[in-house]
């Protein structure tokens, strides 16, 4: 994946999921069933498999 050093947006599942939100919380957030989680997650780790960790834009969201 060449991302010609432009920061990346994780998707928002990804994003709460690292900040510890619990899954219940991001189900009823955003209104997604807990197999729509999983796939969003699985999608976002493979599309961020090979992107510099520095080129992430701050993961940070205060739930």
């Amino acid at each position: 994946m060449n991302t010609d050093n432009v920061p990346i947006e994780p998707c928002a599942v990804w994003r709460m999921l690292v900040n510890g939100w619990p899954s219940k919380a991001i189900e009823q957030l955003l209104h997604m069933t807990p197999g729509q989680i999983l796939k969003a997650e699985q999608e976002q780790n493979k599309a961020l498999h090979e992107v510099d960790p520095k080129l992430l834009a701050d993961p940070m969201i205060e739930p």
